[in-house]
This record gives C-alpha cells, sequence and structure tokens, in this order.
C-alpha cells in the first residue's frame, strides 16, 4: 500500500474502509479482474469545506497527551494554593495532528502565570488526523480544558 501525501493518516483510514470493499467474483471475468490486485482509491471532499473560515471536526480523537509529571513541570512555578484553575486553549492542529498556534481563551485566576504553563503543555497534546466521523482535521481548531485544584489534597474521612 502506497500514502501520499505522507503522515496525514490516509493509510489508517483506507485500512478502516477495507472491511466494507467487495469484490464481485460472480463471474470469470469479473474473477480475472479481482486477481490484477490493483486497488486506487480515489477520496474526494465536500467542496463547501473548503469555504468555512474554521473546518468542522467532529470530535477530537485524542493520541497523545500530557504526563502528570509534563503537567507538574509545567506549573511548577505557578501559585499553589489559589483553589481552583480553569485555563481554555485554542490550538490550530498542525500536520500529524500536533498543535500548533495555541493562544489562552480564558484563564481564571488570570494573570498569574496559568495561562502561559498551560501554553506549554500544547506541544505535548496530539490528535488523530481523522475523526471518528470521517472529518479531517488538519487545519481545524480545537479548544483544549485544563481543570485542577491547587492546594493541598483534602483529608481522608
Amino acid at each position: 500500500m502506497s500514502e501520499t501525501p505522507l503522515g496525514e493518516g490516509f493509510a489508517d483510514a483506507a485500512h478502516k474502509l477495507a472491511d466494507d470493499f467487495r469484490a464481485d467474483v460472480s463471474t470469470p471475468e469479473a474473477r480475472l479482474k479481482t486477481l490484477d490486485g490493483g486497488v486506487s482509491l480515489a477520496i474526494a471532499f465536500d467542496p463547501a469545506m473548503l469555504d468555512q473560515a474554521r473546518p468542522v471536526l467532529g470530535t477530537p480523537k485524542w493520541t497523545d497527551l500530557p504526563s502528570a509529571a509534563d503537567v507538574d513541570a509545567a506549573f511548577a512555578g505557578t501559585p499553589k494554593n489559589v483553589g481552583a484553575v480553569h485555563v481554555v486553549l485554542d490550538c490550530k492542529v498542525r500536520q500529524g495532528g500536533a498543535m500548533g498556534g495555541c493562544g489562552v481563551e480564558s484563564e481564571q485566576p488570570a494573570g498569574q502565570g496559568f495561562g502561559q504553563a498551560a501554553l506549554a503543555l500544547a506541544a505535548k497534546a496530539r490528535v488523530s488526523t481523522w475523526t471518528d466521523q470521517g472529518l479531517p482535521v488538519v487545519g481545524g481548531e480545537v479548544r483544549i480544558p485544563i481543570r485542577f485544584e491547587t492546594g493541598d489534597p483534602a483529608a481522608k474521612p
């Protein structure tokens, strides 16, 4: 199997579709065509997708997320006893599913470095280049919500 362009998930998508393909073997001529072995699968997208300022992604499938150690390292320089922290990042999906062009959409508490720390984590996140709904995600935008509690853990009852 070959894939062009490489690394965009087309081969994986074709493998998922393979179970749905059926070959006609009802006549000797059809069987000969099947034995030829070559299958070319042309994929066409709805041209309306090109007119959208923000491509529709459906539900992105996360393939890589920051580890607990990554989170600890990113937020090491932020205040420790501020209660709930909630940051939302807006990122563009780049080639291969990597995040890029990220910005802080919202940050609570504001002005204490949580947004900047969250931006460092975005480089550790990656999505599949195709959604389970069959939509391409490269070039689309995703919102990444990050929420956690600071301070000492609650005492056990």
